[in-house]
């Protein structure tokens, strides 16, 4: 009898004696391991949800640039050959329109430059749209109405953002290999890759001069809105 409630007493000594310290460091590791994945795992749904929303304002964005430009562009009656390097840091296409208000001619010229602060390759500018009468030309650093902004300029992987193909060319410069079509009239492609955060997204639009044809000379009055 006297056995057993030694025996008895012992076992609860050893009930009462808690976690070693090897324990409890055990049990801490395993915590912090399921509490990184956990976080890990919330900053990922987290950066999803973001680029998604960067993704969807960078469409809008570039959307809405097709939608200000597209009537614009369409009945211009001649489009200047846009600048393949910058000049001053920007790059430059004008067109010819007729304003519908009044009949009387109308100069139009786009204009990528780079945002305030910005720097070369890889940097943001903005897509700029100017207007003035033939003859009387914005003075230099005028300026215009925001069309598009974040846009990422060109270099490296990046493509020149304004294209030109006269009427009468075949297919636009920057086509796949073997296109054969020959517009009858003149086009202004335009290749604009936009930046949101982590979201990126490239835009490829091309507009067809309506008052334009084969007998349309290559340059226009408008080009003396370029510096």
């Amino acid at each position: 009898m006297r056995a057993a409630v030694r025996a008895w007493r012992r076992r609860n000594r050893r009930d009462d004696e808690g976690m070693t310290l090897l324990e409890v460091m055990l049990a801490m590791s395993i915590l912090g391991v399921l509490m990184m994945i956990f976080t890990n795992a919330v900053l990922e749904v987290y950066h999803l949800v973001d680029r998604a929303e960067n993704g969807a304002a960078v469409q809008s964005q570039l959307h809405l640039s097709v939608e200000r430009l597209d009537q614009n562009v369409r009945y211009s009656s001649g489009i200047t050959e846009p600048n393949t390097t910058p000049v001053g840091g920007a790059w430059y296409v004008e067109y010819l329109t007729i304003n519908p208000t009044n009949s009387q001619q109308e100069c139009h010229q786009l204009r990528l430059a780079p945002a305030p602060g910005a720097g070369s390759t890889g940097a943001v500018g903005v897509l700029q749209l100017l207007r003035w009468i033939p003859g009387h030309p914005p003075a230099a650093g005028s300026a215009g109405q925001t069309i598009a902004s974040q846009i990422v300029l060109p270099g490296g992987n990046v493509p020149v953002p304004f294209e030109r193909t006269m009427a009468g060319t075949r297919s636009q410069p920057s086509a796949p290999v073997g296109s054969a079509f020959t517009p009858d009239f003149m086009r202004l492609r335009l290749q604009l890759t936009a930046s949101a955060g982590r979201a990126t997204s490239t835009a490829r639009m091309t507009f067809t001069a309506l008052n334009t044809s084969r007998d349309t000379a290559a340059d226009n009055v408008c080009r003396e809105g370029r510096p």
